[in-house]
């Protein structure tokens, strides 16, 4: 990951309101395909659960559509749809915390 320091993360006093990453988007290794990565303790209520998630969802519908600004309806709509989705696993997974 371009940017992470190891031991800068793990001395970081991360809470509910700033963390070393709150979200991202990287490949898989050995693979081409992407994953996103939502740090949970940063999922404190709606509006911001929903900000990191469709951030992070951005960064990979660029990727997906290769940054075409052409699409760019398709970029965000598809992250858009994504999200939602994605929403729903984060709130079932905080209610099982």
């Amino acid at each position: 990951m371009h940017g992470l320091n190891k031991v800068a993360c793990e001395l970081y006093n991360n809470t509910s309101q700033d963390a070393y990453f709150a979200g991202w988007c990287n490949f898989i290794p050995g693979t081409l395909h992407k994953y996103v990565f939502i740090n949970l303790s940063r999922c404190t209520d709606t509006i911001h659960t929903f900000g990191l998630i469709i951030h992070e969802l951005m960064h990979q519908s660029f990727d997906r559509f290769e940054e075409d600004m052409y699409m760019e309806e398709e970029i965000i709509t598809w992250a858009e749809l994504e999200a939602y989705e994605v929403y729903e696993l984060v709130i079932n997974n905080l209610k099982q915390i």
